[in-house]
C-alpha cells in the first residue's frame, strides 16, 4: 500500500503503472483505511461500488457535521473560469456559507474594498491580474493583513508553493479541487461561528441520491469524479452537464490565441481544461491537456503545438459527444408522463418568472441554485431549446444575456 500526500492524477497513474493498486491519499480518511485493511487481510467484506462508498463514509458525514461551525461565513471566490465558479459556488453554499465571486484580481480588489470576508480563495492563473499579484496589493492594505488567503492551483511544486507563500497568501488547495481536502482547509482557517450542532439538528440536504443512475463513459472514471465532491450525484450529473455544454470550443479558443501570438492566454485556456477535466475524472484528457500547457508554455514550433492540439481535440470530442447523448436521457421531464408534461400550472411558472426575472436584474448569485431548483418547470414552461439557451446564460453567469433572453420570450 502507497500512502502518499500526492492526490494528483499523473502521479495516481504512474504508481497504478507500477503495479501497485493500492494507494491512500494523505489526510488518509478513516473509513477507507478500514475498508482497505479488511479486503487485504481477506477478512468478509461487503464489496460496494465507489460511489455506494461515497454515499456513506463517515468522513464525509464529519466533515459536514464540523463545517456547521462555520455556518454563514463569508467567502470571496476569485476564479475566471465559469464551469469552476459554478462548482465552487454550488459547493459551498451548499453547506451553508454565503460566496461572491470575483472574475481576476482587480475585481478581487474592488470588493474587498466594499465588504468583509472571512477567507479568500484565490486562483492563480487569470487574466487582467493574477492571484500572486492581487495577494500582493491585498496584503498592503492593513486592514487585510490577518485575510486568510487560499491559493487554489493546479501546480504543486515546491518553487510554486513558495511563490504562493512569499506573496502573503496562507495555504493552498489542489486542482482538481478535491471536496474533503477544501472543507478541511476551510475549517482550519475561518473561525467558527457557532457550537457544534448536533446530528439531526438543522440539518442541510444533500443530494447524495443513490437512486440516480450516473452515465458510463469511456475516458471518464466516475468513481474519482464523484470522490472530489463526497459523492453528490446530482452534482456530479450537473458538472457532467456544464462540462459538455462550455468545453465544446475550447481546442478553437487555443488556436484562435496561437494565431494571435498570444501564448499567455493559450497556456490559460489549456490550465483551466486541465483542471476542468480532472474534476469530472476524465484523467486521460487532463494528462493531454496539461502536456499542452507545457508546450505552450515553452513556445516550441506551431506544427508541434498543432500536432498536440489535434490529438487532445479528438480525444475531448470523443468525450463530449458521449456526454451530450447520454445528458439527452438525464433531462428532468424524460421520465414525466406526457399528460403532466402539459399540465403546466400557469400561475406558479409565471411566480416562478417573476422571480427569477428579479433575481437575474439584481445580479444575485443565487439565481444558480433556483433556476436548477425550478428547472423541471421552467423546461416545461419555455420549451427545450429557449430552456437551454437561458439556463446556458445563467450558468455562465451571464445574467444580462439571461435576462435580456428571458424577457424575449415573455413578450413573444
Amino acid at each position: 500500500v502507497i500512502i502518499t500526500a500526492n492526490g494528483r492524477e499523473e502521479v495516481i497513474q504512474e504508481i497504478k503503472q507500477t503495479g501497485i493498486e493500492n494507494i491512500l491519499l494523505e489526510p488518509i480518511s478513516l473509513s477507507f483505511l478500514f475498508n482497505m485493511t479488511m479486503r487485504l487481510l481477506g477478512e468478509a467484506y461487503d464489496e460496494m461500488d465507489m460511489a455506494s462508498q461515497w454515499t456513506q463514509t463517515p468522513t464525509s458525514q464529519a466533515l459536514s457535521q464540523s463545517l456547521r461551525t462555520i455556518e454563514g461565513a463569508s467567502i470571496l471566490l476569485v476564479e475566471d473560469n465559469e464551469l469552476n465558479q459554478e462548482i465552487a459556488y454550488n459547493l459551498l453554499t451548499d453547506e451553508g456559507l454565503h460566496v461572491d465571486m470575483a472574475q481576476n484580481g482587480f475585481d478581487a480588489l474592488a470588493l474587498l474594498d466594499l465588504n468583509r470576508y472571512d477567507l479568500v480563495l484565490m486562483d492563480m492563473q487569470m487574466p487582467v491580474m493574477d492571484g500572486i499579484s492581487a495577494t500582493i496589493e491585498i496584503r498592503k492594505k492593513p486592514q487585510l493583513a490577518q485575510l486568510p488567503i487560499i491559493a487554489m492551483t493546479a501546480n504543486v511544486m515546491a518553487e510554486d508553493k513558495e511563490k504562493c507563500f512569499a506573496a502573503g497568501m496562507n495555504d493552498f488547495v489542489t486542482k482538481p479541487i478535491d471536496l474533503e481536502q477544501l472543507f478541511h482547509v476551510l475549517l482550519k482557517w475561518i473561525s467558527p461561528k457557532h457550537q457544534t450542532v448536533a446530528q439531526n439538528e438543522h440539518e442541510h440536504h444533500h443530494d447524495y441520491a443513490d437512486d440516480i443512475t450516473l452515465p458510463s463513459i469511456d475516458g471518464i472514471d466516475v468513481e474519482i469524479g464523484l470522490k472530489r465532491i463526497l459523492g453528490k450525484k446530482k452534482f456530479y450529473l450537473a458538472m457532467l452537464s456544464s462540462y459538455a455544454q462550455n468545453q465544446a470550443t475550447i481546442a478553437q479558443q487555443i488556436r484562435e490565441a496561437l494565431s494571435k501570438a498570444d501564448y499567455a492566454s493559450a497556456e490559460r485556456i489549456a490550465h483551466s481544461t486541465k483542471g476542468l477535466s480532472g474534476n469530472i475524472g476524465a484523467t486521460k484528457l487532463q494528462k493531454m491537456a496539461a502536456e499542452l500547457e507545457k508546450m505552450i508554455a515553452n513556445k516550441p514550433p506551431q506544427a508541434d503545438i498543432d500536432e498536440k492540439l489535434s490529438c487532445f481535440e479528438q480525444e475531448q470530442s470523443g468525450i463530449l459527444a458521449a456526454l451530450n447523448a447520454a445528458m439527452a436521457t438525464q433531462s428532468p421531464l424524460n421520465n414525466t408522463p406526457d399528460s403532466e408534461k402539459n399540465a403546466i400550472d400557469l400561475t406558479q411558472a409565471l411566480l416562478i418568472l417573476a422571480q427569477l426575472t428579479e433575481l437575474l436584474t439584481e445580479q444575485d448569485h443565487a439565481t444558480v441554485k433556483f433556476f436548477e431548483t425550478h428547472s423541471a418547470l421552467l423546461e416545461a414552461t419555455l420549451g427545450a431549446e429557449k430552456f437551454n439557451l437561458v439556463r446556458k446564460d445563467v450558468k455562465q453567469y451571464d445574467f444580462d444575456k439571461a435576462l435580456a433572453r428571458l424577457n424575449t420570450i415573455e413578450e413573444s
